[in-house]
């Protein structure tokens, strides 16, 4: 299959791809004509998915890598960043991959064909090569001076935004969609990237609205399935609407949405630090449980050879921290039902609460 090449975060991040779907790849699994901004605005990263002939990785078996972590994952740091995966799973034969990173933030991942038709969701400790590049696109973003968290946003204009963290299938994507059936811009409904000073940039091909995410335990029999697993192509959000697409606006107020037996809302005082502190963990705690990179073998080992875990974890600090600095309100919105949000942010927004 031909190249396709996509601009999925305007001038930050084009996706470039000889499939067209990327299962559970969560900032756009389908590369599709409608997905993609229509002129290339010129992006700061680029990344590459690749399924490959085992020919490839054959090749590859045969170099000397720096650093081995158990049977399965080798890397080389130097001159530019190699992480090469092999897994035997008998008698379907051997699971590949490799990454490659360049100084300028650019990677790529190539899989195997079995590996990228067999594996579609998560069995035992091998995750699905969207998954790994998911991982790798949080890592390399973040590298680059952003941060993508796990919440929906929408806009008013380049200087008024509005972000919406919340727990999965509490309400977060509905509400975005009601602000813009209400005229506002569409940021995005799943993931929003934030930058500095409070940037919010869109991410508009999250698939959530479509794509149900299941689990398996592993047996192999049912390895199968996932052939047939994705049969339909999940519809990216954005594609589906009726909505004006702004790339970024600042950041005006932040909602943290709960379940409630009782809809109320809370305006955290900002001069209050131990309450800015406990919105700052609950922050980083759900936006874990979408970027748990830890999980990810090739990724960590990458991460403590290099020795920039840390370095990561003081760039996701500092940007939370400068976000609910620089926000105008933090506000904590309790309702019974996931309508009941958005009824209460638009008040807020119109300053009736």
């Amino acid at each position: 299959m031909a190249m396709i090449c996509k601009e999925i975060i305007s001038h930050i991040l084009k996706l470039c791809s000889n499939v067209s779907f990327i299962p559970y790849y969560s900032y756009c699994e389908v590369l599709e004509p409608k997905t993609g901004y229509e002129n290339d605005n010129g992006t700061a990263m680029r990344a590459n998915f690749f399924v490959k002939g085992n020919d490839t990785f054959r090749e590859i078996e045969k170099k000397d890598f720096e650093f081995s972590f158990g049977d399965d994952v080798q890397v080389n740091l130097k001159p530019n960043i190699e992480i090469f995966y092999k897994k035997n799973i008998s008698p379907l034969g051997c699971l590949y991959y490799l990454v490659r990173m360049d100084n300028n933030l650019n990677f790529s991942l190539y899989v195997n064909r079995t590996y990228y038709l067999l594996f579609r969701w998560k069995v035992e400790n091998v995750l699905p090569p969207g998954q790994i590049l998911k991982d790798l696109t949080y890592i390399r973003l973040l590298l680059g001076g952003y941060l993508t968290i796990h919440s929906s946003s929408f806009a008013k204009n380049e200087e008024e935004g509005y972000l919406v963290i919340a727990p999965s299938d509490t309400g977060k994507s509905l509400t975005a969609l009601r602000a813009v059936n209400d005229g506002y811009f569409f940021l995005s409904e799943d993931l929003t990237l934030l930058g500095k000073n409070g940037m919010l940039w869109s991410i508009p091909y999250t698939s959530t609205l479509k794509h149900e995410k299941r689990k398996m335990k592993y047996k192999p029999i049912l390895l199968i399935a996932s052939l047939f697993y994705y049969y339909k192509k999940p519809k990216p959000a954005f594609n589906q609407l009726n909505a004006k697409l702004l790339d970024k606006s600042k950041t005006k107020k932040l909602f943290i949405l709960e379940r409630s037996k009782y809809n109320n809302v809370l305006i955290v005082d900002k001069k209050d630090d131990e309450a800015l502190l406990a919105i700052k963990d609950k922050i980083f705690l759900l936006n874990k449980e979408e970027f748990n990179y830890i999980q990810n073998k090739g990724v960590v080992s990458y991460l403590y050879s290099s020795n920039i875990h840390k370095k990561l974890q003081k760039l996701e600090n500092n940007l939370v921290k400068d976000l609910i600095n620089k926000v105008e309100e933090v506000v904590i919105v309790k309702s019974k039902t996931a309508l009941g949000f958005y009824e209460q942010i638009k008040k807020l927004i119109k300053h009736e609460i």
